[in-house]
């Protein structure tokens, strides 16, 4: 479980001579084995070391997509209280679609009358033997899909923990951004059902109307809930809730139903790309969790679905789960539903890896379905739509609601937030905060001042207690791994924020390596002291490594530690990459 420290400050002056600290030879010494040592890819990582390990020194373009309109000929004052109208540049977009470029700075004038600047780095969101097929009055078949997309993750500039998903078609772009001040929605204004030049930037804090997404786990008022064990749960979530690294992503199989289909204009190729954009934004959520997600097929239904006549999600959800049993290709199953019946969602708590199971009355296994609204109005509404994905995954991994009283809190058991009627009587009222992914605080009525509370921050991710659990669950779910397998390939030399910092007694060590390359790692004291080696001219390859460092097997007291890399040539023996990190050791 992640712990937070409450840190005394500390005044620390530091010379130049310890900030340059070298290697010796000492009594304060230790040799030890190097646990745990990996190759990582880039969504093993949080969004800020993956931005990192991308660039390195490298000099990155800023874009200019989007144009200010100085008049607002869109007239949204009945939707929001602000928001900036643009225009949006096809050179520009032809230009990024053409070269692929694998890092951008994407400038975009925001509702405040600043420019918001976001660094992004080029991500895949499908598996690599990814299809979709189409459902038609013949059967099913293969579709011929044009993947001409780019998808885009990142951060707001300035902004470590916030996150950033940007996704680029011929026909659209779409964006969702997360930071201190809300979730901030790019999109396309609809006419007569097709996307414009003309967009929309906003945030959803500043909407009019109510997102009325409920959930149908928990509407037994929580009586069928398994409740969490304190003890069982501290000692299930080992340190600070770590991802077993190198293991494979979990892939997502999509059914989109018929009305999905005609809301596209009958189009498969447009279902495909709005599913892969909104999906890039909910696997950035996941990627900000240490979580791999991706798309491994999507299934469109060109002619009526078996579904259209069934307008309750329990009934739609056991439906799905009859007829799709453990035949589909992916690792949860998850139907898109368009329809205007407000079923919100629905989805199997904990089933990763699960074999389908239950009775034709009360099917059970990796099932869950989501009734999403592609816009509202015309208007774009992404984060509506990611936020409900996203919410039901999480039950898929483990999750429960927020408000739930089945979470270990303060010593006993309750409920993390208040947003929502307790799920388990464990509180009496609801009270104003903002949530996390599987909260409700959305449900807070809209009123345009911010004060006011409420609503959902997505940079906040699962909170803490969510977040754990559904990595424990990704942990623990066998059909995961372990794998070893390098999808992507550092272009620079760098050493990375140690995580958690500050720790207690371990802590994750991480550094990439762009070529073949001798690396020496040692930990130093305030006073310049080598106090730990953990390698000593350690060949490594191409790659992205992280290790644990624990620093009780060195007697190390409580106080502020540098850790220092140095690369040679293996070939030459000359220096070829020099740096030194801080951390703090808090028992």
């Amino acid at each position: 479980m992640k712990n937070f420290y409450k840190i005394v400050p500390v005044i620390v002056i530091i010379t130049l001579s310890i900030l340059s600290i070298g290697f010796k030879q000492g009594e304060n010494q230790h040799i030890s084995i190097l646990p745990k040592l990996q190759k990582r890819d880039i969504y093993d990582m949080n969004l800020s070391d993956m931005i990192e390990i991308r660039r390195g020194n490298l000099q990155v373009e800023e874009i200019r997509l989007f144009t200010k309109m100085e008049s607002d000929n869109l007239n949204h004052s009945g939707l929001l209280t602000k928001s900036t109208s643009l225009k949006i540049n096809n050179e520009v977009k032809s230009k990024l679609l053409r070269n692929g470029d694998i890092n951008i700075d994407l400038v975009i004038p925001d509702p405040n009358g600043r420019n918001m600047k976001l660094k992004l780095t080029k991500v895949e969101v499908t598996s690599s033997d990814f299809i979709i097929s189409t459902v038609g009055v013949s059967g099913k078949s293969k579709f011929n899909y044009q993947n001409t997309g780019l998808h885009y993750r990142g951060i707001i500039d300035g902004e470590t923990n916030s996150i950033a998903s940007l996704s680029i078609f011929d026909e659209f772009v779409m964006g969702l951004f997360s930071g201190k001040t809300g979730n901030y929605v790019l999109g396309s204004v609809m006419k007569d059902g097709k996307y414009t030049d003309d967009y929309i930037f906003y945030n959803d804090s500043d909407l009019k109307v109510l997102n009325k997404f409920k959930c149908g786990i928990g509407e037994d008022n929580g009586e069928n809930f398994n409740v969490y064990s304190v003890t069982e749960f501290q000692k299930s979530h080992g340190q600070n809730g770590e991802l077993d690294e190198g293991r494979a992503p979990v892939q997502v199989y999509f059914v989109c139903d018929y009305d999905m289909y005609q809301k596209a204009g009958n189009n498969v190729q447009a279902v495909g790309s709005f599913v892969t954009g909104l999906f890039n934004s909910v696997a950035t959520i996941y990627q900000k969790e240490y979580l791999k997600v991706q798309i491994s097929e999507i299934q469109v239904y060109t002619s009526p679905d078996p579904y259209r006549f069934t307008n309750n999600s329990v009934d739609i959800l056991f439906e799905f789960g009859r007829n799709t049993r453990d035949n589909f290709n992916g690792d949860l199953a998850h139907l898109l539903s368009t329809r205007t019946i407000n079923a919100g969602g629905i989805a199997w708590i904990n089933v990763l890896c699960a074999n389908y199971s239950g009775n034709s009355q009360e099917p059970y296994g990796r099932f869950a379905y989501s009734n999403i609204e592609t816009s509202y109005n015309n208007f774009p509404t992404y984060s509506w739509t990611v936020g409900v994905i996203a919410h039901e995954m999480g039950h898929n991994f483990g999750s429960q609601h927020t408000h739930a009283c089945a979470w270990p809190v303060g010593g006993y058991i309750g409920a993390i937030d208040s947003c929502y009627t307790a799920e388990g009587n464990c509180f009496p009222g609801q009270f104003r905060s903002i949530g996390t992914i599987m909260s409700y605080c959305h449900l807070w009525a809209p009123t345009g001042d911010t004060s006011q509370g409420g609503g959902i921050n997505f940079a906040r991710g699962f909170g803490v207690l969510p977040g754990d659990t559904i990595r424990l669950r990704y942990n623990q779910a066998a059909c995961f791994g372990p794998t070893v397998n390098v999808s992507e390939l550092p272009v620079t030399f760098n050493l990375l924020p140690n995580y958690p910092n500050p720790f207690n007694p371990i802590t994750n060590l991480k550094f990439a390596v762009p070529e073949n390359a001798n690396v020496t790692i040692a930990i130093f004291d305030i006073r310049g002291r080598e106090v730990a080696r953990l390698m000593s001219n350690k060949y490594f390859n191409q790659g992205i490594y992280t290790f644990q460092f624990d620093a009780s097997l060195y007697q190390l007291s409580s106080g502020v530690y540098f850790y220092k890399m140095y690369a040679v040539n293996p070939v030459n023996n000359t220096g070829v990459y020099s740096n030194v990190r801080k951390m703090i050791l808090m028992k």
